[in-house]
């Protein structure tokens, strides 16, 4: 029962970071710093690629979890026709 709960927080907890990051780059005033905000977690954590990397310069995996996640989320509404 105590795992359901927590698997639940999570899940909950991804819904909720993907409703503030959806707003905030649906809003024009806010969009370009979230642009740039995914950027940076995106450029500082390239070294994740890597077979070996000094976990002290990365983010930890349960944020990158979270950003990917959301990251996914944000790209389900992306029509493929539209882009190439």
């Amino acid at each position: 029962m105590l795992v359901l709960t927590k698997s639940l927080s999570f899940i909950f907890s991804q819904g909720e970071l993907f409703k503030i990051l959806h707003a905030m780059l649906v809003n024009g005033e806010t969009r370009e710093a979230a642009m740039d905000f995914l950027g940076a977690v995106i450029e500082r954590n390239q070294k994740r690629a890597q077979l070996q990397t000094d976990e002290r310069m990365v983010a930890g995996e349960g944020f990158m979890l979270n950003a990917l996640t959301v990251m996914q989320q944000l790209s389900v509404k992306i029509k493929l026709d539209k882009v190439y």
